[in-house]
């Protein structure tokens, strides 16, 4: 394991113990992206392609109605999961 992603190790062995093995594995699928403020991992009209995993800062999830207004669905910060699992889950189908 590198140094590198110690954090991240942490935060996923905390929820699913991995072997070094299993965890070497998946690190080696890992690629760091940092976001500027009011940057978007995706919209709407996208494929989605990627989970990400927030280590530094707060990623809003959110909707826009018809009529153009924003609905805050739900924050995420440190250690949590950010992503439209249930999409990328279908597209495996």
């Amino acid at each position: 394991m590198t140094p590198r992603y110690q954090q991240l190790y942490d935060i996923v062995l905390a929820k699913a113990p991995l072997s070094v093995k299993e965890w070497m594995l998946l690190e080696n699928t890992l690629e760091p992206m940092f976001f500027k403020k009011g940057e978007f991992l995706a919209k709407p009209d996208e494929t989605p392609d990627a989970i990400y995993v927030v280590i530094e800062g707060i990623v809003r999830n959110y909707f826009t109605s018809n009529n153009g207004r924003e609905y805050t669905k739900i924050f995420r910060g440190f250690g949590r999961l950010v992503g439209p699992y249930s999409e990328l889950l279908a597209q495996t189908k």
